[in-house]
């Protein structure tokens, strides 16, 4: 079985470079526009096409969050997000949370808690809208003052679940 695993390892690292040879060689023939988040996109891609049949659950984390980085990096690049913007700690929470939930999906049974993920999902959008000024933060400072509520709202939580 260790033989089999290594295998794997061996043709996924041999794709990757095949692939980015591939990418770099197009790109100094101007066939193509290479950018280095590519990189982090196919790896995340290939590591994704070898995690998920196998239902290896670390693995689907790390290529989906890999996938999903180097896909923000890349919309900074071709300059669809401001370049500030992009190494902000709200997309780290975006592509973490993401990363979580596809994990979920793939392995529930090891994938962990799925309202972590979504959590993460909902704060990073959440930040990313603002920092892209599409939420704005003084129309809701009214309801700001009412943070205790989920305070409540996840204390009633623990205390009236089953185990």
């Amino acid at each position: 079985m260790a033989h089999i695993s290594k295998s794997y390892g061996r043709y996924t690292f041999g794709a990757i470079l095949v692939i980015l040879g591939l990418l770099m060689i197009g790109d100094k023939s101007r066939i193509i526009d290479f950018s280095w988040p590519l990189i982090l996109i196919v790896a995340g891609a290939v590591i994704l096409g070898q995690a998920v049949p196998r239902r290896k659950s670390g693995q689907v984390f790390f290529g989906t969050f890999l996938l999903l980085i180097g896909m923000v990096f890349l919309a900074r690049e071709y300059h669809l997000l401001p370049h500030h913007l992009a190494y902000g700690w709200s997309y780290f929470l975006f592509s973490v949370g993401g990363a979580l939930f596809i994990r979920y999906l793939v392995v529930p049974k090891e994938g962990g808690k799925l309202w972590v993920s979504l959590v993460l999902v909902v704060v990073g959008a959440v930040f990313m809208l603002a920092d892209t000024r599409w939420l704005h933060w003084h129309r809701y400072d009214n309801l700001l003052e009412w943070w205790p509520a989920v305070l409540i709202v996840v204390g009633l939580y623990l205390v009236t679940r089953r185990r």
